[in-house]
């Protein structure tokens, strides 16, 4: 059996007596290989030069799925390719269970002409799925695959338990690291590529906007919206635009150069880092960009 390991470079081999266990994207694959540790290796099902909003498995990829112990699903209607595959019903984890999700107005991101966009703009309301941003909702994803873990491999629950424990830890550590950094910025409105920050923002009290319109990070924004943007900007005194670590930067170029104003970096975090670099190291990038927007 093959599938993506976790360095999304090359095949993996999975032997017969391992737990086979594989996760839609990558965020789920740190934590779900944290509580497994060394029991067994988890595979990403993305592969890595596909954005996982657009991931459609292929034939042979569901063939291997179908032989898994567990697939691991962030939930939200995130993996909306779920819905066309049968598996078992214990094969599959959502693990947003105990989440409530954001409703969001989305556009189709596949726009035709920009006039035909502006005039006959038709929102689909739809949930947002990026709550790996909010550390304690991960939490509760983490709490969700240890207790499925520990029902399909019991043998193993307690090592499932105390590693879901060190890792939710660490997650409060990032948690109050967040808190304090943030604690001192006046400001609380920050400008970002796209609607990936709305439950972070609800858990540290602060307000974002975006560049474009939807929870798809390859949305492009029509001029008017760019023209709106900017005027937010100098009505709301912002001298940062964030692009994201996949996304084109010279939209958010133009906008800063708008405004007089710099680029930084706001990570959704929804792909494995090049630099190799994990969940905290990111997250803990993502908190010094947003102090030098928020407290300058």
């Amino acid at each position: 059996m093959t599938l993506w390991n976790n360095q999304n470079t090359k095949n993996l081999e999975t032997s017969e007596d391992e737990l086979q266990v594989y996760v839609s994207f990558y965020p789920l694959y740190e934590t779900t290989q944290a509580i497994i540790d060394q029991k067994a290796d988890v595979k990403i099902l993305t592969p890595p030069n596909i954005d996982p909003h657009d991931f459609d498995p292929s034939i042979k990829i569901i063939q291997e799925m179908k032989t898994a112990d567990l697939i691991i699903l962030n939930g939200g209607g995130f993996e909306s390719w779920i819905s066309n595959i049968e598996f078992e019903s214990d094969q599959l984890l959502d693990s947003s269970n105990g989440i409530s999700f954001l409703k969001t107005k989305s556009v189709d991101h596949h726009e035709s002409t920009e006039e035909e966009h502006e005039e006959h703009e038709e929102y689909e309301v739809t949930s947002d799925p990026h709550i790996w941003l909010n550390p304690n909702l991960v939490k509760i994803q983490a709490k969700n695959i240890a207790e499925r873990l520990s029902k399909i491999d019991p043998e193993n629950s307690k090592s499932y338990n105390e590693n879901a424990l060190q890792y939710i830890e660490k997650l409060e550590l990032l948690d109050l690291q967040i808190r304090e950094e943030l604690s001192s910025c006046s400001k609380k409105d920050f400008i970002t590529y796209h609607n990936a920050f709305s439950y972070f923002s609800n858990e540290y009290g602060l307000t974002q906007h975006t560049i474009t319109k939807g929870v798809h990070d390859h949305s492009q924004p029509t001029a008017k919206s760019i023209e709106d943007i900017i005027h937010l900007a100098k009505k709301l005194d912002i001298r940062v635009i964030f692009t994201e670590d996949t996304s084109d930067i010279r939209i958010s170029k133009v906008i800063a150069d708008e405004i007089g104003g710099d680029v930084l970096i706001l990570s959704p975090l929804a792909t494995k880092n090049m630099e190799n670099k994990n969940y905290f190291e990111r997250m803990q990038e993502n908190i010094s960009n947003l102090k030098e927007a928020l407290c300058n």
